[in-house]
């Protein structure tokens, strides 16, 4: 969501402070975005209060993390640490 849009995209790589997506709008460098992060496995989301687009090739860009609640950013943490733990006992 940002400046007059609400846009949907797919996260292709989520790091603690950045991530990239594949969306559907048309973005620009520095824009600002509010982004929800949702799983199709639970109800929940998680709100990213404020991003800014860094980069973009067509319709894939990369968003820095400027500003999220600490809860969100707890989240966030605790899916990495699953998903690394789980990359590293596949290895």
């Amino acid at each position: 969501m940002g400046e007059g849009f609400l846009g949907k995209g797919t996260l292709i790589n989520l790091f603690r402070n950045e991530f990239r997506v594949l969306g559907n709008c048309l973005v620009v460098p520095r824009m600002e975005l509010v982004v929800r992060l949702s799983r199709p496995d639970r109800d929940e989301s998680v709100e990213i209060q404020r991003g800014v687009v860094r980069w973009l090739r067509d319709l894939m860009f990369g968003v820095k993390v400027m500003k999220v609640k600490p809860e969100s950013e707890d989240r966030i943490g605790t899916f990495l640490s699953a998903r690394m733990r789980t990359y590293c006992a596949l290895s």
